[in-house]
């Protein structure tokens, strides 16, 4: 029989050689194919980045952060969502694309350094040529994926570390420098056993690293009396750093001696407080302003940073505007360059917008090219979110005719859940938001296909 797949990273690999059908875990050889091809193009990438600072040059933290990550999504076997792999298969590419830029020659870079690829199909393709056993000599072969799986374990301790807040330059340089020769041919069995050994030693500095994160985070551990009995509700084991990404996530909050839960529930604000935060819409809105151009038709949703936004377009020429709120009709009515469309229907009392469905039917036959939308709750399982039935209907109507879907919204109000869910996060194309979005939402949202916008 041959192999579908192969993999023997984790103890529990069929026969302890490895898993040729399916994993032990559970991985799918469809999963498996796209992890290897991850992994080699994260190789890739780690030979550029190593170029470049072998020419004095910088290379941005981001980089290092997508090695870390591209390596720790590999060694876990938990999470086998294929597209969210290929999504950073392609991210991969064209950080390496962009890297090689700052090499002004692609003289002696690897194939894995040089492969791009955007669709599934070729990306699986390429797998049967990268995985662990395209190398042919058993020696190196062993000593490269030794050397590859210890690099994954780094990248998992200095994934947590950096959840914390700290980070060495010196361990992700040498987590670059030795991916980068897992590809050079030139290295011999001897090379690859010295490689192996240093791995080892970094991996020590790379714990205390770890450690320092969690101790400088919660201090140092005490020796505490904990109720190891049977409960009625299932229990789960939290360290450090899941609890800070359960912190990021809205869900857990760190107290002394424990955490308490946070509600992950967004509210409608009353209308006389719909005015806070206004730095933060402004500078949402600038941000969102530009990415109007002379001659578009755009739509603009009712909310108070949408009104920001539109404050911002009286300078832009032969515009088209379709919008359901009162307030932002009657601001735009005075510039001359804008031609008008109101959509009809009920009017929300006190919120000056329009509702539901009645109405808006002749509307559900324009194309505009873009929608900029508002949103009470962006949740990374659920998407765009509302509070009020009506109002979620008419955003959809606004959706459904737009190529390109802008959600403007507050990073306060990311990670958290509404009433009814308007967009899912597969409509939306860019979110514009705060810089106070916390980096693991932005990965997860970019993970999925948003392009994220930062306003200063």
């Amino acid at each position: 029989m041959s192999n579908a797949m192969f993999c023997y990273q984790c103890q529990e690999t069929v026969g302890n050689k490895g898993c040729t059908q399916i994993g032990v875990c559970g991985k799918k050889p469809e999963t498996a194919a796209l992890q290897d091809v991850l992994v080699y193009v994260t190789k890739g990438l780690a030979q550029v980045a190593t170029k470049v600072r072998a020419l004095g040059k910088t290379v941005n933290h981001e980089i290092d952060r997508m090695v870390v990550g591209n390596l720790f999504c590999t060694i876990t076997n938990a999470n086998f969502d294929d597209e969210m792999i290929a999504e950073r298969v392609r991210k991969t590419c064209a950080a390496k694309k962009a890297l090689m830029a700052e090499l002004g020659s692609r003289d002696g870079l690897a194939d894995a350094a040089l492969w791009e690829a955007d669709d599934k199909a070729a990306m699986l393709a390429k797998a049967a040529t990268v995985g662990v056993l395209a190398t042919s000599d058993d020696d190196v072969r062993s000593l490269r994926w030794l050397v590859t799986f210890g690099l994954k374990g780094m990248a998992a301790y200095a994934k947590h570390a950096d959840v914390l807040g700290k980070h060495d330059p010196a361990v992700d340089n040498f987590l670059q420098e030795a991916l980068a020769k897992t590809l050079d041919d030139s290295l011999s069995v001897a090379d690859l056993v010295a490689l192996t050994l240093e791995t080892g030693n970094k991996g020590v500095s790379v714990m205390a690293l770890l450690d320092a994160a969690n101790t400088g985070t919660y201090g140092n551990p005490e020796i505490t009396k904990v109720n190891i009995g049977v409960g009625t509700n299932p229990g789960i084991l939290i360290s450090g750093h899941d609890l800070r990404d359960l912190e990021n996530e809205n869900l857990l909050r760190r107290t002394h001696g424990g955490a308490i839960r946070m509600s992950s529930s967004a509210y409608e604000l009353e209308p006389s407080k719909r005015d806070e935060n206004t730095d933060q819409k402004k500078a949402i809105a600038a941000v969102a302003a530009e990415m109007v151009a002379d001659g578009d038709t755009i739509i603009i949703d009712t909310g108070s940073t949408c009104m920001e936004f539109a404050k911002l377009l009286s300078g832009k020429r032969n515009l088209r505007v379709v919008t359901n709120d009162l307030k932002i009709a009657l601001l735009l009515d005075s510039c001359e360059d804008i031609t008008l469309y109101f959509i009809g229907g009920v009017l929300r009392k006190h919120y000056n917008c329009t509702v539901g469905n009645f109405g808006s039917e002749p509307f559900r036959h324009l194309v505009v090219d873009k929608a900029f939308m508002g949103a009470n709750s962006l949740s990374t399982s659920r998407g765009a979110m509302t509070p009020d039935v009506g109002q979620a209907e008419i955003k959809k109507t606004m959706l459904s005719v737009a190529d390109k879907v802008i959600i403007l919204c507050g990073s306060n109000k990311i990670g958290q859940n509404s009433f009814v869910t308007f967009a899912e996060l597969s409509d939306i194309d860019t979110l514009v938001t705060d810089s106070g979005l916390r980096r693991k939402l932005q990965e997860s949202l970019e993970e999925r296909g948003i392009d994220v916008k930062i306003a200063p």
